[in-house]
Formats: structure tokens, C-alpha cells, sequence
């Protein structure tokens, strides 16, 4: 636990409240039970809050070529250029169909 702390601590893009979340700076007596189980429990919160989050900008993410889709259902090599920018979709850039001749 006190080796995540001290990573945090270093870490440059570490802003003040993710510091505070994760209990850096706070003194923790490694013999004092209560204190390490506390300090856990915090770690713990911290995680799942920064994981809830990512999980919501995910979602938030996964909605940008859905509605891309139905806003631009009548041209959809535009909406398949919303769809290729989301990541880990895998999906290529659909070419625009070649002009009658």
C-alpha cells in the first residue's frame, strides 16, 4: 500500500485530488490494524471511483458513432468516419463509392 502512495507521489500528472483520494501524505502506522485496513478501504474507493469513471467516458465514447449513424444516415461514409476514431473498434474508414460513369 505505501509503495502505491509513493508512486503517486511521483507521478507528475498526479493532481491534488487524486493524491488526497488515495491517502498521500497521510501518516500510517504499518502496526496499527485499523489504520492499514482504513488506508485499504481508501485505496479500494479511490480505484473503483477513477474505474466508474472510465467506464462512463467509455460509454459516453461508444455513444459518438451511434449518433453519428442516425444524424447522418443519408451519408454514411460520415458516419463511418465517427466510427473509425473510436478506439478498439477495429473498424476502417469506409472509401466513398466511385461516381457513375
Amino acid at each position: 500500500m505505501s509503495g502505491v502512495r509513493r508512486s503517486l507521489a511521483r507521478l507528475p500528472s498526479a493532481t491534488k485530488a487524486d493524491k488526497k483520494a488515495f491517502g498521500v501524505g497521510e501518516r500510517l502506522s504499518s502496526r496499527s490494524v485499523p489504520q492499514v485496513l482504513a488506508g485499504l478501504d481508501a485505496l479500494l474507493a479511490a480505484s473503483a471511483e477513477r474505474n466508474a469513471l472510465g467506464a462512463a467516458i467509455a460509454a459516453d465514447v461508444d455513444a459518438v458513432p451511434a449518433a453519428a449513424s442516425v444524424a447522418f444516415h443519408a451519408r454514411p461514409e460520415v458516419a463511418a468516419r465517427f466510427e473509425a476514431v473510436v478506439p478498439g473498434t477495429g473498424r476502417k474508414v469506409a472509401k466513398a463509392p466511385a461516381p457513375a460513369a
